[in-house]
């Protein structure tokens, strides 16, 4: 379970703004956030980092829609 669940499930969530911030997501801009990282912070993991972002930024309602089922319970 994640860290929040206990505290958030039953709860109805309000994701309006989570999925805006989401649709944002592009590829554009998360190479714009990649390119201020300092070089020595660069890893490995960035390259997952990255295309998590952009998964969740291309399937952003459907997400949202997913945490709101999981939460709900």
């Amino acid at each position: 379970d994640h860290f929040f669940y206990e505290y958030l499930r039953g709860k109805q969530l309000e994701l309006d703004e989570f999925t805006q911030l989401l649709n944002s997501c592009s590829e554009e801009v998360i190479d714009g956030i990649i390119k201020e990282v300092p070089d020595a912070w660069i890893t490995d993991e960035i390259t997952m980092i990255r295309k998590h972002l952009i998964s969740a930024g291309t399937e952003a309602d459907k997400f949202v829609r997913a945490v709101q089922a999981e939460v709900s319970v």
